[in-house]
């Protein structure tokens, strides 16, 4: 099992729309903070999935990306994370703004060691789909460390945004040698450019260099990868 050591890091702390900074330990080696963090996603999902369930995916899909983002901010308003929209872009404003793809406006806060990672609205990732977004989220926590948070939600002319955030890496992608290397030592085999299965089931996509970060000490770390499935690796987690 490949797990990441966890940097030392700051939590954010949102108060109406703006963000201060509390000098803390943050990650899995906070298990508060990370208990919070799973806690807050979790519920994310159940509620997200509980829509999909009762609103039947309809097939106007302009009606039902609105139905998502309405049922998201009020959610965020139940657990009080509707942030300022207006408050939030003029806070990011002053951040190093980061390559973000398809999914996301990324930009680095590097004093507090995160980056902070906003969907697109109205849409959540590649599949447009809340409850997909949230349990790669969640996967992505599980099986590489990752550290992603939700750190609020802001509501905007074309719909939600979830404001995420995860630790803040230095250094460069790496090459496709190395991607195939880190993969297959941990017993992956490839099934496509940049789809890797296990022998357990587990399934990881979108694995190019832009999704990796190499440090100075020649580490790799996944920052942004699609894990279609965990196979039997949660269970056999769950028994250690």
């Amino acid at each position: 099992m490949h797990i990441l050591t966890l940097k030392n890091s700051y939590a954010i702390i949102v108060n109406h729309g703006i963000r201060f900074i509390s000098s803390t330990s943050a990650g899995c080696e906070n298990p508060d903070a990370c208990g919070d963090a799973s806690r807050t996603l979790q519920e994310l999902l159940v509620r997200a999935q509980a829509h999909e369930s009762a609103a039947n995916a309809p097939n106007d899909a302009d009606k039902w990306e609105r139905s998502q983002s309405e049922s998201l901010v009020h959610w965020a308003q139940e657990k009080g994370l509707i942030l300022d929209h207006g408050q939030f872009e003029s806070r990011i404003a002053d951040l190093k703004r980061l390559e973000g793809g398809y999914e996301h406006r990324v930009f680095s806060w590097a004093e507090a060691g995160r980056v902070i990672k906003v969907t697109k609205p109205p849409h959540f990732g590649l599949n447009w789909d809340l409850s997909i977004y949230v349990q790669n989220v969640i996967n992505c926590n599980l099986l590489f460390g990752d550290d992603m948070r939700i750190e609020g939600i802001i509501e905007t002319p074309d719909g939600a945004a979830l404001v995420m955030s995860q630790e803040f890496i230095p250094g460069k992608s790496p090459t496709y040698q190395q991607i195939a290397k880190w993969f297959g030592g941990q017993g992956y085999t490839q099934h496509s450019q940049h789809l890797w299965i296990h022998p357990d089931g587990r399934k990881v996509n979108d694995a190019h260099p832009r999704n990796f970060i190499v440090d100075r000490n020649h580490q790799m770390f996944p920052i942004d990868l699609h894990v279609e499935s965990l196979g039997t690796w949660i269970s056999q987690e769950g028994e250690t």
